[in-house]
Order: C-alpha cells, then structure tokens, then sequence
C-alpha cells in the first residue's frame, strides 16, 4: 500500500510541566469559567483509541506495560469520561497497546505524522478499520523516555496529521505525551502517575476538540498573556489532582455542572477483619428485619461474622461464630429458612457438611451440628436453595464424581439423608454446584464439567423429583473457572455467566421463564482487562441484573443491565482500596441490596480486611461527583 504525507496541522492544545503549570501559554485559561462552545461539529463520536509505547524503557519492562494498559483500560472504562456525552462524544474503546522500540531525544509534531506513515506500512500499528471510520480513531503516542516533546516545560500535546492511505486521504487525530526518564527502582505506578495527568488532559481535550473545529473557548488577553483558544482541560489545568482508582488525574471542564470535574469519587469502606484472618471470600445475607449479615472462614477455620446494626446502618464489630475446629477451609453458604432465620453451612476436613443456624429470627445462634456425607467426601464448597415450600435443600460434589443432595424433610426442621443425582457424563470431574430457583420455584443445578461444558439438572415439579443432565455446551472461548455463576431476570428467565479463557464474560438466558436456552453470547470486556476470575450476580433495585468480579488488575468491575431484562450497559471500573486479592477461585465478591435499596459490593483486599462499596442512591452513582 503506498501511504504519502500530506500535512500536519498545527498544535492545538499545549501542557506546561506541572510544577510550570499556573503561567505559560494556557494562562488566561486557568481563570475562566465562562465554558467552551460548539467551534463546530468535529468531535470524536465514538473514540477508537490506540495507545503506542514508543521506546526501550517500555518494550524492556513488562511491569510497567502491563500498568499503563491497565491505566488506559480503567480509565477509558471509567465514569471518568461519561460527562464528555454532553459534547457528543460515547464511551471509548481502547484498542491492544503497540510497542515501538528505539530511543530518540526529541519528537516533533513532524515525527509524529511520519513516524504514522512508517507504523503502518510496517503494521506495527493499526491503521483506521474501516478506513471511513478514521475521524473516530486517536491514537495516543507515549514519547521515549527522557524525549523532548515541543518547547522546553511542556508535557505533551494533541493535533491532527492528514496523509493518504490506500487512495483515501486520512485525517488522524494523535496526542504526544512526554515520559519522564524512571528513577532507579521506581515503581510502574509511580511513573505513570508522574505524567497521567497530562496524559488524561490531553485525551479529553483530543475526543472533544481532534482538529480545531470542535468545543473550545477563545479568551482575551489579560495580565500581558496573548489571547488563547482554552479546551476543556485547559480551563482546569491548575485544579487539583484528583484520584481516579490508582491514578492522579486532572478534572476537565463540564458545561452541564458549570464546573471541572472528574467522574466519581469511590468511596470505599473497611470494615476490618476477624482476628483469625480472612481466608477466601466473604458471604452477605439479609436478616428477617433487612439488616445485612456478613460471614467469612478465617485462616484457622473459625467462622466469624458482622453485621449492620440497623437496616441500612452502620457495621458491628467482628464476632467468632464457631471455633476453628467446625470448619476447615474455603467460604461458607449462606441461605434464610422459611421462618427468616439464618442458616450457614460449610465443609469440615473430610468432606463433611456442616451447618449453624439462628435460634430465632435476627439473633442467636446455636452450636451448630453435622450433616455427614454421602459415602463419599464432599470436595470442593456446597451450594444452598431453597425449595419453594420453604424448605432449604444442599448441593455437593463428592469424590466419586457425582451430584448428591441432602434437604430439610419439613421447612425449617430435620434433614433427610444424602441423596445422588449422578454425574453428567459418568467418571468426569466436575466443578462446584451454583443452585436457583426458577420462576415456578422448581431448584436448577449448574456446574462446569472437565469436558468444557456446562451442565444442568433441574426439579421436574417444585419441591420434588429431578431431570436427567442436560449440556448447555461450550462459550466459543471455552471457560476459565469450574463455576458458573447465575441470576434470574425481573420476568423470571434465569440467566447464566462465565468467564472465558480470553478474558471476556459470556452469558445465556432462558427464552422464556421455565423454558429451554439461548445460545452463549459474549458481554465484551475491555480489551486492556481481563477477567477471569469468577463472579456474582445480583438484581439492583430496579430489578436490573447486575455483574460484578475481580479483574486482573485486582479492581472491581461490574456490568449491569440497561432495563430490566434486557440489554447491557459498558463494564465499568469501581476501583479497589486497596486492590482485590490475586484472583483464586475463592475470591469472589459478595453483594446485596440494602434495606433502602442501595446496592452494595463487598471483597477481600490486598491487606486481608474486608471492603465494601455502595451505590449513593437506589441505581444511582457510587460516590459523589469529583469537582474542582
């Protein structure tokens, strides 16, 4: 393909080194708050961004590429970017980053455009597909290290170079970002956190305003400053940092709020931790008044358990439930009895089942007891539902590969002996259980086999009698974890998730409450992210469905539906404070609704206490506005 350089326009937007921010050519800027206005009609509608490493500083350290296309996928993933939708512009998608090495010392706009040229006839980076899709593509060029990039002081900047490709002439919008030479030993975060903000400023400034013709301002010249045309983040240039998960991040100018802001604060709560330490995930379950119980297996087995101390109120302390000698190791269940009382089961060493119950609605606990086993050891964690006469009923695969049940024989009272509902293909492993009731109250079973399927069995009759196996087959992908993880839609269709191999979330429904199954369909993570670790699901109070699982970053991200069953929303960021624990097939966080319908997530940090985050009203945000 023969690729000529037409032009480059010239720069529109210019960042002053931190400390050199307050003077310089965007003075006049710092003091306006008369907003921007509509030059034109040029925006970038729906960014297409493309991040270039360019140096030997990123290609040789795998840590630090890892950081900044976690920094591009959080933040572009982020409500850091949902008020841009005032200028016409939608949420972005960041495409695989694209390493360039060699050194240089300095770079020029000039550089820039033929340094595109060169990228892609080589095919080291991307050129626009489609090609009449390129005013929507940014590509966002990380100089080398230690480069020059414009006048001495400045960080970086944004522009446009026109160049013909493939006998269409393209008009591509870039920003050039300076890195700064890492000191000896520092940390990927910290570098990027020594020049992000410029970074953030320059991309909001590059999406509303590519080539001139977009949202601007033109401010007169004052205190000896020459007049200048200010962009959205040159009106908050000298506001302060602000953080966006791991990242410091300059707000940009909003016309809707009249001010600079920055997406969301994430307001994290700790809630501590046992003595005993946190081992695996926490459960959370409504008491019978609506207060939020939450239970965790501490490192040494014990059961320990908080709870709010009024509806929607404040937390208690950590309490030891159950001596270290009842449980063994991973997370319990957690299920309410017809009466609202409380009940927790868990697996001793051995295989045993396990289990502890309020002696009345809302408080009290008795000793707990034992449930045995089938004949065989129970591996791996039980799952618990409930029948729809009240009665509870538990799920566990044994060593011997198969499916086998125990349930109350009345509701809230005795339990019958263990029963097997076979395997799905004979003599294959198969993964932990996730049980849910369907809109007629019959209990349906799911596990991951070793086959790569999913499999499912389910009650012929509510309270009663079972199905054959059945396989819901194979994510094109194939699965990542050994359990599915599944929800029921407002209209009363259940509806299944995994994660797959390639890091994306898959999911299938019910085409009608009761009834047979879609095919799998992917919910597409963003590309920078992967998440392959497992997760939960839950209705907001809207009835909305509602994802949430751990990335590979170690943050939070949740996924929810855009009405009520039906349609998706974007993956969102939720950050984490600090980072989840290293994914494991126990961290899986837990969540419910509180008793004001405020949705709320709890994990397990980095640090071994338990966090928890909440939405601020009913489906709302989850922290208030970021302003400067």
């Amino acid at each position: 393909m023969e690729i000529v350089l037409i032009k480059t326009a010239p720069i529109r937007s210019v960042v002053r080194c931190r400390s050199a921010a307050a003077g310089g050519v965007n003075a006049v800027c710092h003091t306006y708050n008369g907003g921007v206005s509509q030059v034109g009609h040029d925006v970038i509608a729906s960014p297409q961004v493309v991040p270039v490493y360019w140096g030997d500083t990123v290609s040789n350290d795998a840590a630090l590429k890892s950081a900044l296309d976690q920094f591009f996928g959080e933040l572009l993933n982020s409500d850091f970017v949902d008020r841009l939708s005032q200028y016409g512009i939608a949420n972005p998608i960041v495409h695989t980053s694209r390493e360039i090495a060699g050194n240089v010392s300095t770079v020029s706009s000039q550089d820039v455009a033929n340094n595109l040229v060169t990228w892609f006839q080589n095919g080291s980076v991307p050129a626009p597909s489609p090609l009449s899709d390129a005013s929507n593509w940014l590509y966002i060029i990380l100089a080398p290290a230690g480069a020059t990039v414009g006048s001495p002081g400045e960080c970086g900047y944004h522009s446009n170079s026109s160049i013909s490709f493939d006998g269409q002439t393209l008009d591509l919008a870039w920003a050039l970002i300076a890195f700064p030479t890492p000191g000896a030993g520092a940390q990927a975060t910290d570098i990027i956190n020594s020049f992000d903000y410029c970074l953030g400023h320059e991309m909001v400034e590059a999406f509303s305003n590519p080539r001139g013709n977009g949202w601007s301002v033109n401010v007169p010249a004052s205190g000896g400053n020459a007049g200048q045309n200010c962009e959205i983040g040159d009106l908050c240039e000298t506001k302060t940092f602000h953080a966006i998960g791991r990242w410091q991040l300059e707000t940009y100018w909003s016309n809707q709020d009249n001010g600079c802001v920055a997406g969301y604060d994430r307001i994290w709560n700790n809630l501590g931790r046992p003595a005993a330490g946190v081992l695996g995930a926490p459960i959370v379950v409504a008491n019978a008044d609506q207060r939020l119980e939450l239970f965790v297996v501490g490192d040494d087995g014990s059961l320990n358990h908080a709870w709010q101390t009024a509806p929607s109120g404040p937390w208690s302390p950590w309490n030891g439930l159950a001596p270290a000698s009842t449980l063994a190791s991973g997370p319990a269940r957690a299920s309410a009895n017809q009466d609202g009382r409380i009940e927790i089961f868990g697996m001793q060493s051995g295989g045993v089942l396990w289990h502890i119950w309020q002696t009345a609605p809302n408080n009290g606990w008795s000793a707990g007891g034992v449930l045995g086993q089938p004949g065989t050891p129970i591996v791996g964690s039980a799952a618990v539902g409930k029948n729809q006469d009240g009665r509870l009923e538990v799920f566990g695969v044994g060593q011997d590969k198969a499916l086998h049940h125990i349930w109350q024989t009345s509701p809230n009272n005795g339990w019958s002996s263990w029963s097997s509902l076979a395997a799905p293909p004979p003599g294959i492993d198969i993964g932990d259980p996730r049980v849910i009731n369907n809109q007629d109250g019959r209990l349906e079973v799911f596990v991951q086999a070793a086959d790569g399927n999913v499999w499912h069995v389910w009650q012929t009759a509510p309270n009663n009698g079972w199905s054959s196996w059945s396989s819901l087959g194979i994510p094109p992908a194939g699965v990542a974890n050994g359990a599915p993880f599944v929800g029921r839609n407002s209209d009363g269709r259940l509806e299944l998730f995994v994660t797959g191999d390639d890091g994306n979330l898959y999911h299938m429904w019910q085409l009608a409450p009761n009834s047979g199954w879609s095919t799998w369909v992917a919910l597409t993570t963003p590309l920078t992210i992967e998440l392959f670790g497992l997760g939960t699901v839950s209705n907001d109070s809207s009835g909305s469905l509602r994802v949430l699982t751990i990335g590979a970053d170690g943050a939070l991200w949740t996924i929810a539906q855009s009405v009520p069953s039906n349609g998706w929303g974007n993956w969102r960021f939720l950050d984490g404070a600090p980072r989840a624990q290293a994914l494991n097939g126990d961290q899986i966080p837990a969540a419910s609704l509180q008793a004001n319908g405020i949705f709320s997530a709890f994990v397990l940090g980095e640090d071994g206490n338990i966090w928890t985050i909440a939405q601020t009203t009913p489906n709302g945000p989850w922290g208030p506005m970021i302003t400067s």
